[in-house]
């Protein structure tokens, strides 16, 4: 399901003519829906928390619809690792938080409630100094996320007043 993310899935209000269909096809066997919300990252735990229940009543109405048919509540796997914990608290839901096994400094401050303790670090090696106040890392093209902001994509854990100044594919 597209819960507003807008990466994958289908819009809630659109799904029961799909169901529809996949109950007219040999071999296949309806089991459940999937929605991930990993777009809910509302820093206030109440404000998250309404933020997802409003995204995910358009699921609930399509579950209830399919019930409504004679099916049983379908199964419901959903949530980020913002916003699992909500999903805790409904009805046949299986939760899939994904981020949680590698806990990072940004989710640490960010979903306080969660006491999770960092599971990943990524090592860099100095590739050069510039100069007498910089130097370039490389901690690997593909570990470090550049869709957050550049101040909250690196934290040096042994030198916290180190500073981003740049992340690129060459060097960081």
């Amino acid at each position: 399901m597209n819960v507003g993310m807008n990466r994958t899935g289908i819009i809630p209000e659109k799904a029961l003519k799909l169901f529809y269909y996949l109950t007219t096809l040999p071999g296949i066997k309806f089991k459940g829906l999937h929605a991930y919300d990993g777009h809910i990252e509302d820093l206030n735990l109440a404000d998250r928390t309404a933020h997802c229940e409003k995204e995910f009543e358009p699921v609930e109405k399509l579950r209830k619809n399919i019930q409504g048919l004679g099916y049983p509540l379908p199964l419901l796997i959903a949530g980020g690792s913002p916003t699992f914990a909500m999903h805790t608290k409904r009805a046949n839901t299986e939760c899939s938080p994904g981020t949680f096994v590698f806990w990072d400094k940004g989710y640490q401050e960010h979903i306080p409630e969660q006491s999770f303790l960092f599971a990943a670090i990524v090592l860099a090696r100095v590739v050069s100094l510039p100069d007498e106040t910089k130097i370039c890392i490389d901690p690997g093209y593909k570990s470090i996320s550049s869709e957050k902001p550049l101040q909250n994509r690196f934290y040096f854990l042994n030198a916290p007043h180190l500073k981003p100044y740049s992340q690129s594919e060459e060097h960081r």
